[in-house]
C-alpha cells in the first residue's frame, strides 16, 4: 500500500508541475494584444456660452491623445499658420497648409487618416 500512496503522489507532482509549465508559457503562445490606439476627445469648452463654441461639430483632441497619435504615428498634423511661423517653429513632421490656402489643398489630405490641425 505505501508503494501506491508514492505512486499517486508522484503522479500529482508531475501534475502540477505540468500544468506549472504550461502556465508559465501560456503567454508566449498567445497574440499580444494590439496596441492601445488614441481616440479623440470632446473637451468642455470654458468661458464660452454654450451656442458661441466655434465650428461646434469639431472634435477637439487632448493634448495627451495628440502626442499619443504623434508618437504612434497613427495622425497627421497640419500647421494653419503662415508659413513664416511654421518656418520658425513647427511639430516635427507636420505639413504646412496656411488656413487660407486649406479649402484649396484639402485634396492633398487623406480623408482616411486621422488629420490633426493646429495654430500655436
Amino acid at each position: 500500500m505505501p508503494s501506491q500512496s508514492r505512486t499517486w503522489v508522484l503522479i500529482g507532482f508531475i501534475g502540477l508541475i505540468i500544468i506549472g509549465v504550461a502556465l508559465i508559457a501560456m503567454p508566449l503562445f498567445t497574440p499580444a494584444a494590439p496596441p492601445l490606439t488614441p481616440t479623440p476627445v470632446i473637451l468642455s469648452v470654458t468661458n464660452v456660452a454654450p451656442g458661441n463654441v466655434p465650428y461646434p461639430d469639431v472634435i477637439r483632441v487632448t493634448v495627451g491623445n495628440a502626442r499619443a497619435a504623434q508618437a504612434l504615428k497613427q495622425a497627421v498634423f497640419v500647421d494653419v499658420r503662415s508659413t513664416e511661423q511654421y518656418a520658425q517653429s513647427h511639430i516635427p513632421g507636420a505639413l504646412s497648409i496656411p488656413l487660407s490656402e486649406f479649402e484649396s489643398r484639402l485634396n492633398k489630405l487623406n480623408k482616411e487618416e486621422w488629420i490633426i490641425t493646429y495654430c500655436t
